[in-house]
């Protein structure tokens, strides 16, 4: 029996994760346990599209499929990038190019599994080690004051917290970052294998309303909700990640179960995707606009609660 064969086409991106997520399921209602992976058509990566085809290929690995064969991007630079940033490593292919290595400080964050921890402080080592080097490489590139960076640390350690709370992703979760001068653009994204956003929340009582009436990611998105039913604390992570995305004039990228929503300068989308077994954030960085904090003072739907956020070592 041939094995099913997962091809993909063009650029791996925030608005084609669709696709991708599309052949991976149907990978896993085709006959048989084993596929190819057949990159010989990509022309561009972004970390969206590395971090959901690593995580990706990690979950059907887990469902008992088997990983089988590789075809190389035709294009040697995509080939090479994507060796460099650790998708092939991550799949347990050993390198199949001769590249020369250099300091990576600043210009991205190689492809990191954050796998599910034996204990708490096993995962807060790779989770603190990991918001260091993407908060490296944003503020490397973008202009952000020392409690900007505070806050920006605040709200990557909570969401990629998320991974092992409130996600419960037995199959951890993944981190991936780089800049892209041309674009005057800083890309972090941020990928688990958990329940997803909208049975997190369902356990605290208190968002039933809201996700019924503006949807999970929607009610994710706003002031203080959290899955915790005691409200205490949290609540963070997604609420500023798109205020200070919105103020850089960046986009945010939330992809949870069959739901996926775009901020952009200009709108906010939600629509329905074919359903991916977990929660992916896209954070985009304007690398040529500065995270002005004192622009965040006086707005009514931060009020005070910028009070804590700040509060973080740098």
């Amino acid at each position: 029996m041939k094995p099913y064969v997962i091809q993909l086409i063009g650029d791996l991106k925030w608005s084609s994760l669709d696709t991708l997520v599309r052949q991976i399921q149907l990978c896993r209602i085709a006959r048989g346990v084993f596929f190819d992976l057949d990159l010989q058509n990509v022309r561009f990566c972004h970390p969206s599209g590395i971090v959901c085809l690593a995580a990706g290929i990690r979950y059907l690995e887990a469902q008992g499929f088997h990983l089988i064969s590789l075809k190389l991007p035709a294009n040697s630079d995509v080939a090479f990038y994507l060796q460099r940033i650790g998708l092939f490593s991550d799949l347990g292919i050993p390198d199949v190019l001769e590249i020369r290595r250099r300091d990576a400080t600043g210009r991205f964050v190689e492809l990191v599994h954050l796998p599910a921890p034996a204990g708490d402080e096993e995962a807060k080592n790779a989770i603190e080690t990991a918001v260091d080097q993407a908060l490296g490489v944003i503020t490397s590139n973008v202009s952000v004051s020392p409690d900007g960076q505070n806050m920006i640390w605040n709200v990557l350690t909570e969401v990629t917290e998320n991974i092992f709370n409130h996600a419960e992703s037995t199959l951890g979760g993944y981190v991936c970052s780089q800049t892209y001068p041309n674009n005057k653009e800083v890309h972090v994204t941020i990928a688990d294998l958990g329940i997803g956003i909208e049975a997190s929340l369902r356990r605290n009582p208190r968002n039933e309303k809201r996700i019924n009436e503006a949807g999970a990611i929607r009610t994710a998105l706003e002031k203080g909700v959290t899955a915790r039913p005691e409200n205490c604390g949290g609540g963070i992570g997604l609420f500023f990640s798109s205020q200070i995305i919105r103020q850089n004039r960046g986009n945010l990228g939330v992809y949870s179960r069959s739901e996926m929503y775009t901020q952009t300068p200009r709108s906010t989308t939600t629509e329905s995707a074919p359903t991916w077994p977990g929660t992916i954030i896209d954070l985009k960085f304007k690398t040529d606009r500065p995270i002005k904090v004192s622009e965040f003072y006086g707005q009514d739907d931060i009020g005070t609660d910028l009070d804590g956020i700040f509060d973080a070592p740098i």
